[in-house]
This record gives structure tokens, sequence and C-alpha cells, in this order.
């Protein structure tokens, strides 16, 4: 067992900077981690965590970008690399709702709705319509917003995909969504984990109504080690990705812990 293995061993299937870092992991060993990881996972392991964390309606908050999207098709990849096998994914396509919006850092402090953006035919017509002649945003601005919003996607798949996967990111392909793309639904769920692993999900739950899920999910990581720790990931991000939906909805949280379905199998004491 080489040092690398005692890594996965310790933290389970996942990237964790902190514990590399204390392991003493200089740049090369991390990516030989991230390597490691994804040839752990294969074509197959990769694309359902893709299809697991995508499955629903994004919303994220990045550079003056308030994006609600959904991510729709993917490709991907492996490549070997000398003695590496290396994964990849590219052509990522996104639908992204038209409402979502914008505001230029540095510009004239107005919020626009990418739809605006995207469709626009006369730009005097658009500053007017957002009373910005004064200090009007240009057609440049609107060129390197198409750059900045697959950047900030890229940013979501790095921040959530890529510490569960070690794989890289290529080309996002984003695009106009019809409103039937992105109906407010609960998304990513698994009957199956929320079956085996109630005893997980009770307390992660219950510190989300108390809001304090941060604080529930630091608690529990301590406590979990292996192969569990993934199921507490899952269960962390599908609270994630429905907070508003299911903070609105409390009765649909509660009929995922009560309802016969999710009761039939004992925990999983593994």
């Amino acid at each position: 067992m080489d040092l690398i293995d005692k890594y996965f061993e310790l933290v389970g299937p996942r990237l964790d900077i902190g514990v590399m870092r204390y392991m003493g992991f200089d740049q090369e060993t991390q990516t030989q981690v991230e390597h490691r990881l994804a040839k752990m996972l294969g074509l197959e392991g990769i694309d359902n965590i893709m299809k697991e964390m995508c499955s629903g309606i994004i919303e994220h908050q990045s550079g003056g970008y308030d994006l609600r999207f959904k991510i729709t098709n993917w490709d991907i990849h492996r490549e070997e690399v000398g003695v590496d096998t290396d994964f990849y994914i590219d052509d990522i396509d996104v639908r992204i709702d038209p409402k979502s919006t914008v505001e230029f850092i540095g510009g004239n402090g107005a919020e626009y709705e990418l739809g605006d953006l995207y469709n626009y035919s006369d730009i005097d017509e658009l500053n007017a319509n957002y009373n910005t002649e004064d200090n009007p945003i240009t057609e440049d601005d609107i060129n390197d917003m198409g750059y900045e919003i697959q950047d900030v996607i890229k940013d979501w798949l790095y921040f959530n995909v890529h510490p569960v996967t070690g794989v890289e990111f290529e080309d996002v392909h984003p695009s106009n969504a019809h409103p039937s793309d992105l109906k407010e639904q609960i998304v990513g769920l698994d009957i199956k984990k929320f079956a085996l692993y109630a005893d997980i999900f009770e307390p992660l739950h219950k510190a989300f109504e108390s809001g304090n899920l941060e604080t529930g999910y630091r608690e529990l990581s301590k406590k979990i080690h292996g192969e569990k720790q993934y199921i507490l990931d899952y269960f962390y991000n599908f609270i994630k990705q429905n907070e508003d939906y299911l903070m609105s909805k409390m009765n649909v949280v509660e009929s995922l812990i009560r309802i016969n379905v999710l009761m039939t199998d004992k925990p999983n004491k593994k």
C-alpha cells in the first residue's frame, strides 16, 4: 500500500486538500490523487456521479452573476498520458434560465436579465429600457458575458463535482432554457439511499430545519468514515440543491423520512 492508497483509506473516494497538505503531498502528488480517483470510478462511475449531481436545477452566484440552470448533456473522455490515465468532461450543454441576472462589475450598477442581453436587437434601446443611457453597457460587455458565464458554470463544477471525481472540465455550451426545462421539483432523489442510510439523513435534515446545516454536516463528518462519507456528501448536496424548494415545502422532506418505502430496509450498519 502506497501513500495515496493510505490517503483514500483515510478519507474515502473524494479529494480533501486539507488532508493532502497534512500528509505532505506536493502539487504533483495531488494531481496523482485526482487521476487515481477518476481511474477508480471509471467512465461509468464518473457518468453516474454527473447524472446524480446535475440531475436538477442548479442555482449559483458568482462574480455578479446569479444563475439558474440545468446541465443537460456532457461527454466523458479518457486519455492515456504516459503511465497516467487522464479523464476530462467536454461538450457540456447547459440550459440557462433567461430570468437569471448579471450586474457587471465596475459597470453602471444595473442588474440585467440574461434573456434581454442574449436577445437584444438594439443596444441603445436596451440601455433605455434599463435606464442606463448615461452609463451604458456596450456590445463588448455582452460578448464578454458569454465567456464569463462559461467560467461561472465551470466554477460550480469544480466546487461540486471535481472533489468527488477528480476530473477536469473543458468546453461549456450555454443556451437559453425553455420554461419547461426548469420546473420546480425535487432533484437528485435516490430513494434507495434514503432507505438504507436514514440514520445519516435524519440528523442532517434536523440540522437543516434548525438552520445549522453546515454545523450538522461537520459534526457528522467527524463520526463517519470511508464509504459513508460519500453518502453524507450526497445528502448534503441534495439538501443544498433543493434548499429553497424544501424550505417552502417542509412536508415533502418529512415524507421522505416517514413514508414506508424509505423505511423498508434497516439503516446500513457497515
